[in-house]
């Protein structure tokens, strides 16, 4: 090789890796490059010098040294843990301590990485049991939790915060929290398939709660203390009153209110009085002193008894002392003169009371105070806000208690709950007045003592606004949000996967959207829903009874459910959804509570083997219609016959927590695998295309969270054993496919730090087979800032979505979101463009992915078909009848035209290039390639020969007729042999014979 050569190679390699790094920085829209949660971009980490990388490993060796996973990861080929390079390993733990310290909450991590990690590096040589129990997974969890803590702000601290601050921070979390000490909980029954919603009638039913207590309040008020003259004239004041309120409820309180009006009697001394008694003949002296009294009320009778007794003793002694003046002036005229009488007290008492004794009527004063309301009536404000959450439907009272809260909390702006730049646009555009009551309203009640210094909602605000709610608004709500599930309708599932602008499950999906369709959302019209982005869904609406039988709820006795009925149109649903690619699941929901038989563990082994073969019989179950039993002949084994369902949905509610219970379900979740498996396995033996059945959890983020859980963090990896794909370079579908299994979490408002929490306990491992649901109304989300927002204006919303695409496997819908023309009339266009750009990264639009890819089945059945015809019309024209020596009959002789051989054989073998090329599932390694390359080569070799036979020389036909004629003498007879009879293949000897 010449020196020009080496010059120029190396300057040709650069010209071809220059494109690919600029296509690297250059992602399509929608697509993202390694990504953390916490350090934000991979490649902005790349730039560090490799003394930097070299410097961190060692910051983290000293931290984390003392783990098995460290030392698994330490120990690997290369020393991946002490080379200088941010490999995936290194970046790994760098996630882990951005995450135990908080650095996302810096503005620039990556500088303050090495620097804190140095610092925290140094900090443990002197205190390293503090460190120990800062990157123990209990202390993050906490510190999520509490973002105060001891007048400390934990996230400032973690990531910012001195020596001794972080010293302060781990006494304040050992030191135990006061509780007040609980009696045990009893167990609660709970009516099993409940709904717990607010619809329309809820908010109208609570504004006429608000206008029937101010109402009674307002006549109680308007009443108390006065006095009627009779009790029919205190009603009809009381009627006047409650005028504004229905007839109905009018009657219902006044007859509440007449109860307590009772009769009372007063004594007063009017001018009447007094007449009368001076027309009885009472003293001067009597009538002078009862002057005194004169318009006096006396209510209690003894006291007006007293008053008057004196007043009758006093004037009698009046009396006697005139007397006994005018008894001496006359004794010395008339010695016979009698003594004044001595007047009677009680006869004049009685005489008195009589005379000014007055009845009347008055609601009583202490049952008035007891008709007061005591409970504050839910203000406007309150149902203006709490209309934001109408008709979202929650599966349990305690996730809508808790989405009440947070509205409430949020609205009155006491404290912050989320992220602060984001925006939440759903709490009901209250106005700047209805937001200062509401303010004044909430925070007399939780006010924290510290609420000056405090940014973020802590513990007390949460405690305060638990006794708030209890005490005041959840006695009104409760009654009205909690409904029964709909009843069963034997309807079709009407769906469509067929939208303008979508298509197939995209093969760069990278986040599983799981769509659950609650069996009461059927209706008269078809739904559109767009498959490409669900790439899986579920159909909640099958239950289990006590025995483990499966049942449809809420169905009517004998009445057809997709249990029993295997028709065409009634799993059109399922066929529907795998067009596009999607997979289909069924959810078992089940109440434990109110079934006293699977408390015990001789119930739960029933229930749980009968609930095993009941699964593996329905899944399993073959599909009847036409296309599926034809699908493995028409794919010439490419797919298996589908079956009924891909995977299944357990959603056990109060689930026992004892030993046994656990147990039991430990041992059929790996028994109901490992039948699922085997049904796959045998059923897709000689098929290229393998099915996958799934066996997934729906659980609340509380028993995730709660340790020793059955359904808690610890106990799932168990379980699933994800954890041992840490090591393999697996996308997060491989790792899903691998597992067969999904984490479905009901999230706990507020989302954005119940999903802190989550990822606080959790690897990266663990979080591909978590799918987080939050409970929210997608409807009009605003993302025009995405990407170029600045703080306060991204949609709370979309911040969340961002949370899960970039940090978990997957994302929960309940109800699955639809495409275009919502049934509820709402908007949901930016939703779905949002998660079909984030959940699919680097996906771009074609012809197969967003139309063809719909037809998969029909185009390989056609092809196959046609395959099979262009080899039998190979075979037959191209060598059955040229080995036989046969002419082709005139009327097929135009097929071995050329033109008609490209027009037959073209086409087929271009659709299996297409299809190798663009269909993910469709591999080269298929009995369809094998007839494609067949049909191939048989077109090839008989190409060959036709040019062969072209470039080889035949004889001229007029030649020989010539040559023929003129060797005959012209005396004999003509030949027999006519030239048009001559064959092209004849030779000249040939004819002279």
């Amino acid at each position: 090789m010449t020196s020009a050569f080496y010059i120029k190679w190396p300057l040709l390699l650069l010209g071809l890796i220059f494109p690919l790094a600029l296509a690297a920085q250059t992602l399509p829209e929608g697509a993202t490059q390694n990504k953390d949660k916490c350090l934000g971009y991979e490649l902005e980490y790349k730039r560090y010098p490799k003394p930097v990388i070299a410097q961190v490993q060692a910051d983290m060796y000293q931290l984390y040294h003392q783990e098995s996973d460290w030392q698994t990861d330490a120990s690997r080929k290369g020393k991946p843990l002490n080379d200088g390079i941010l490999g995936p390993i290194t970046w790994s733990w760098m996630q882990r301590f951005c995450k135990n310290f908080a650095l996302d909450s810096t503005h620039d991590v990556v500088a303050t990485l090495p620097l804190r990690a140095r610092a925290i590096a140094t900090f443990s040589l002197q205190h390293r049991d503090d460190v120990t129990t800062l990157i123990s997974i209990p202390f993050a969890q906490w510190a999520v939790s509490h973002i105060t803590a001891c007048e400390l702000d934990t996230q400032q601290t973690l990531a910012q915060g001195s020596d001794s601050d972080l010293q302060k921070l781990v006494r304040c979390y050992l030191q135990p929290e006061p509780q007040a000490a609980a009696e045990p909980e009893p167990l609660t029954v709970i009516d099993p398939y409940q709904l717990y919603v607010l619809r329309a009638d809820d908010f109208e039913a609570m504004a006429g709660a608000v206008a029937k207590v101010s109402a009674a309040d307002m006549a109680i008020t308007a009443i108390a203390g006065k006095s009627f003259p009779d009790k029919l004239s205190a009603i009809a004041e009381i009627n006047a009153q409650l005028g504004k309120l229905s007839p109905d409820e009018s009657k219902n309180i006044s007859a509440k209110l007449s109860t307590h009006i009772l009769a009372h009697k007063e004594y007063v001394i009017t001018d009447k009085v007094l007449n009368n008694l001076s027309q009885q003949g009472i003293s001067d002296a009597l009538f002078e002193n009862l002057t005194t009294l004169r318009d006096k009320t006396f209510t209690d009778q003894k006291e007006f008894s007293k008053a008057i007794t004196a007043a009758i003793k006093t004037a009698a002694s009046a009396v006697a002392s005139i007397a006994a003046t005018s008894s001496e002036v006359s004794t010395s005229s008339s010695p016979a003169a009698d003594a004044a009488p001595t007047p009677n007290v009680d006869k004049l008492l009685l005489q008195i009371q009589l005379a000014s004794e007055q009845e009347f009527y008055r609601l009583d004063e202490a049952a008035a105070q007891a008709l007061l309301s005591t409970r504050k009536p839910v203000a406007a404000a309150v149902i203006k806000l709490l209309e934001t959450l109408k008709d979202i439907e929650y599966p349990s009272a305690e996730l809508l208690d808790l989405a009440i809260k947070n509205k409430i909390l949020k609205a009155a702006g006491i404290c912050k709950l989320d992220k602060s730049n984001t925006l939440d646009t759903q709490l009901g555009n209250l106005e700047p007045s209805e937001t200062a009551a509401l303010f004044n309203d909430i925070n007399q009640h939780i006010a924290s003592e510290a609420s000056d210094t405090i940014k973020y909602c802590n513990e007390d605000h949460i405690h305060k606004l638990g006794n708030y709610y209890r005490s005041q608004l959840q006695p009104v709500v409760a009654p009205l949000y909690s409904e029964p599930m709909p009843p069963y309708t034997s309807k079709p599932l009407l769906w469509n996967g067929g939208g303008k602008d979508c298509g197939c499950v995209r093969k760069e999906l990278q986040t599983t959207a799981y769509g659950i369709y609650p069996y009461w959302k059927t209706g008269a019209a078809t739904q559109a829903f767009d498959f490409s982005t669900f790439n899986r869904v579920a159909y909640f609406g099958l239950s289990a009874g006590d025995n483990g039988k499966l049942i449809q709820i809420n169905s009517r006795p004998g009445s057809k459910t997709l249990l029993d009925d295997n028709s065409d149109q009634a799993k059109a649903f399922m066929r529907e959804a795998r067009r596009y690619g999607s997979k289909v699941d069924w959810i078992i929901e089940k109440e434990f509570s109110s079934a006293p038989d699977l408390q015990t563990d001789a119930g739960l082994k029933i229930f749980f083997d009968n609930l095993k073969n009941q699964l593996v019989q329905l899944l399993g179950t073959p599909l009847t219609d036409a296309g599926s039993r034809l699908r493995p002949l028409m794919t010439l084994g490419l797919a298996a016959q589908p079956t009924n369902g891909d995977g299944v949905t357990f959603y056990f509610k109060n689930f026992p927590r004892d030993a046994f219970a656990k147990d039991r379900f430990d041992v059929f979740f790996k028994e109901l695998k490992r039948e699922l498996a085997k049904l796959d396995e045998t059923r897709d033996r000689w098929n290229g295309i393998k099915n996958h059945t799934y066996v997934n959890i729906m659980t609340t983020q509380s028993e995730f969270l709660r340790a020793g859980s059955i359904f808690g963090a610890g106990h799932i990896d168990f379980l699933t054993q994800v954890s041992k794909y840490s090591d393999d370079n697996l996308s997060i579908p491989e790792i899903q496919e691998s597992v067969k299994t999904l984490v479905v979490l009901l999230l706990e408002d507020p989302y954005y730090n119940a999903l802190d929490e989550i990822y606080a306990v959790t690897t990266s491992t663990d979080r591909t087979i978590i799918a987080p649901l939050m409970f929210t109304d997608y409807s009009e989300m605003d993302v025009k800032a995405d990407g170029n927002s600045t703080r306060h204006q991204i949609d709370e919303r979309q911040k969340r979505l961002a949370y899960i695409h970039e940090s978990f496997g997957g994302g929960g819908f309940w109800p699955m979101i639809e495409y275009a023309n919502s049934s509820d009339g709402k908007d949901y266009s930016v939703f779905n463009s949002y998660i079909g750009k984030h959940f699919s990264p680097g996906y771009n639009e074609s012809l197969w992915n967003e139309t063809l890819c719909g037809y998969r089945w029909l185009l390989i059945a056609t092809m196959n078909i046609w395959l099979l015809l262009a080899l039998a019309y190979l075979v037959i024209i191209f060598y059955v009848y040229p080995h036989r020596c046969k002419k082709l009959p005139v009327y097929i002789r135009w097929l071995s035209h050329p033109l008609a051989v490209i027009t037959l054989l073209l086409p087929p073998i271009v659709l299996w290039e297409y299809l190798i090329v663009v269909d993910p599932l469709f591999n080269i390694l298929n009995l369809s390639s094998l007839l494609g390359l067949v049909v191939v080569g048989l077109a090839l070799s008989a190409g060959v020969k036709a040019i062969k036979a072209l470039k080889e020389q035949r004889p001229n036909r007029h030649l020989l007729q010539y040559q023929k004629t003129a060797a005959v003498p012209q005396r004999q007879p003509a030949s027999t042999v006519e030239a048009n009879d001559v064959e092209d293949s004849e030779t000249v000897q040939d004819v002279e014979k």
